[in-house]
């Protein structure tokens, strides 16, 4: 009885659960770890209420008798298994390393399923069907149509390269995609106080979660479109950049724009600078090995060089993926605080002003 309270007192964590099969409680974490990396891409989470509530970052609603069927316009079937891979994302882990695989079907266990059907390119290219409880109300099919069967003729109010101007923060938003057939806009910047970070720890190491704050951390998307807009047009690029750094509205402000790494792609060859894309992935859970809960986690990230890499008719950052577990060191990105907005036809708002270019 006297020695109970020292024994008590030593267990960790306060652990009273049985740990599950080792094979079980693995498969159950990669379904959770595919899972939520899928919901941080294919939606944006409204965190201020009670129930979360999802909005979808890709397509829309044509058809109000339907509005969980989402609908974008692409050029080619191609087109649409690349979006799919980029917003259903699976990945597989094999100790520090994490691979993205490329798949047709993919079974988050519990959480539900996700299924691409190519079609013949008549009036359809594919189709996603989404089977998620948690999104049912929100998105349960994606369709990938022709651009020429788009329904309307509206132009975007920004195009890649202009730049806006935050009138109340003077912050700067560089746009790097344009609203398109159910393609959203997006709008670039780097603000450290935009993004959420979340000090982690366990019995091994310490680290920082980045997510979304008042914005969304830049996502694969926002990432290919910026890499595409850099590697197209270097002239333009360097030309928008240099008239904005030469406002003195602009050095009066105290923002940055873009993080200066634009500099970097002009006068550097940044083989080991990496960019966080999108949340960070964390989870912690029963290290049965050790009889006590760690964290694991994953953060894909880009990296920025002189140099492109071509996949279809993109030009896109080279990328990867930091992942730990157990007692292994957390690796993550150097630079984490990229973040994005996104518009669609009407805009940002009259919060906002075109300075660049100035017609």
């Amino acid at each position: 009885m006297m020695m109970s309270p020292i024994f008590i007192s030593c267990s960790d964590d306060s652990e009273t659960q049985t740990p599950a099969n080792d094979e079980d409680e693995e498969t159950a974490a990669e379904d959770l770890r595919n899972y939520e990396m899928m919901l941080a891409h294919l939606c944006e989470k409204d965190t201020l209420q009670i129930v979360p509530h999802y909005t979808p970052r890709l397509g829309e609603v044509l058809d109000n008798a339907r509005p969980t069927v989402y609908f974008v316009g692409v050029e080619s079937e191609k087109e649409s298994h690349d979006y799919f891979n980029i917003y259903f994302p699976k990945m597989e882990f094999t100790d520090s390393i994490g691979v993205q695989v490329d798949a047709t079907e993919i079974d988050y266990g519990k959480f539900g399923s996700v299924s691409y059907e190519p079609r013949d390119g008549i009036s359809e290219w594919a189709v996603v069907n989404i089977n998620l409880p948690e999104l049912k109300d929100v998105i349960t099919q994606l369709v990938f149509i022709p651009k020429a069967k788009w329904p309307t003729n509206a132009y975007s109010p920004y195009n890649p390269g202009d730049v806006l101007r935050e009138n109340n923060t003077n912050r700067i938003w560089l746009c790097v995609q344009d609203w398109n057939c159910g393609h959203d806009g997006i709008v670039l910047s780097w603000d450290e106080s935009q993004v959420t970070k979340t000090d982690r720890s366990d019995h091994y190491k310490s680290y920082t979660k980045v997510t979304n704050g008042s914005s969304s951390v830049a996502t694969r998307e926002a990432w290919n479109a910026l890499a595409h807009f850099y590697y197209s047009d270097p002239v333009e690029f360097c030309n928008m950049y240099d008239y904005i750094n030469a406002q003195q509205w602009y050095k009066d402000s105290g923002c940055k724009f873009l993080g200066g790494f634009a500099d970097n792609l002009r006068y550097h060859n940044w083989e080991d600078e990496t960019f966080q894309v999108g949340e960070m992935w964390d989870h912690k859970y029963y290290w049965v090995g050790k009889i006590r809960h760690v964290w694991e986690g994953s953060t894909d990230y880009v990296l920025l060089r002189r140099t492109a890499k071509m996949e279809g008719y993109l030009y896109l950052f080279e990328s990867g993926n930091h992942y730990f577990k157990g007692n292994n060191g957390p690796t993550v990105p150097n630079d984490r605080w990229t973040i994005e907005r996104r518009f669609g036809a009407s805009g940002m708002g009259q919060g906002y002003t075109k300075v660049y270019p100035r017609y």
